[in-house]
């Protein structure tokens, strides 16, 4: 029998110490809007914050739960020892994450040209702007994970400040490097790298704090649990992210 870590065990110091960082980010996250609201026409900005939500919204429903639904087997199999399954979920689960995105940006995308002739978002900016989709749900899982391993706040750290730090980083250089053409998808190219530098950052993290016993060893995604439970939660998330983003994509 394995207890869990005594990083994982959540303590005033540090339930204050993400929630600062999470206030911070917060803050950080107004002062860049602010920042974009300056660099951009106001019809672009207007344009980049229409497909932001979409994108945002969509992420987060893609993502089907499955941050959520591997914290348990993961805190299951540090306390038991017992890793075979938590090893073939950690292999599997961020590819469905991926896959599920990739699967909503096209769908939403697709649905978007149907109605390209009265939204107000044209169909490359709105191309750019879904790149940010999977990325979403991908940030989602390692942060989930991460703090199942015992690293909340380094998690949130990256994935909220972090963040926005680099996403101020990528304006003002973008910014300096072509004022004068600086534009809707200079901004969203933007957001989009800082996104995939966080998702490489928490991959990272996630290996460097993860118990030696999810690295090596047998692995089972216990099929009929996988088949009766998650894989129709993989296709029902999906096919909500079309039904219920669709009517947004008039924007």
């Amino acid at each position: 029998m394995q207890d869990a870590s005594p990083e994982s065990t959540p303590t005033v110091r540090r339930f204050f110490a993400v929630a600062g960082q999470q206030l911070g980010g917060t803050l950080l996250g107004f002062l860049v809007w602010v920042l974009l609201a300056l660099m951009l026409m106001v019809s672009e900005f207007g344009e980049f914050n229409a497909a932001y939500g979409v994108a945002i919204m969509a992420g987060t429903l893609a993502n089907l739960g499955l941050a959520q639904y591997v914290t348990v087997p993961f805190r299951t199999a540090i306390r038991s020892g017992d890793f075979a399954v938590a090893r073939g979920l950690r292999r599997a689960a961020p590819w469905c994450v991926a896959g599920s995105g990739v699967l909503a940006s096209l769908v939403i995308y697709l649905a978007h040209l149907m109605f390209n002739q009265i939204s107000m978002v044209r169909d490359e900016s709105f191309a750019v702007v879904l790149a940010m989709l999977p990325l979403v749900g991908i940030m989602l899982y390692f942060v989930a994970t991460a703090n199942t391993y015992g690293a909340p706040g380094r998690a949130m750290f990256l994935s909220v400040s972090g963040l926005q730090i680099l996403i101020v980083i990528g304006l003002g250089a973008t910014w300096l490097l072509d004022r004068d053409e600086f534009n809707m998808l200079d901004a969203a190219a933007v957001w989009v790298g800082a996104m995939m530098a966080v998702c490489i950052a928490l991959w990272r993290l996630n290996l460097a704090v993860e118990p030696a016993g999810f690295k090596h060893g047998r692995e089972t995604l216990a099929w009929r649990v996988w088949a009766s439970g998650t894989l129709p939660f993989f296709l029902a998330g999906s096919a909500s992210v079309m039904l219920i983003q669709t009517p947004f994509l008039v924007l």
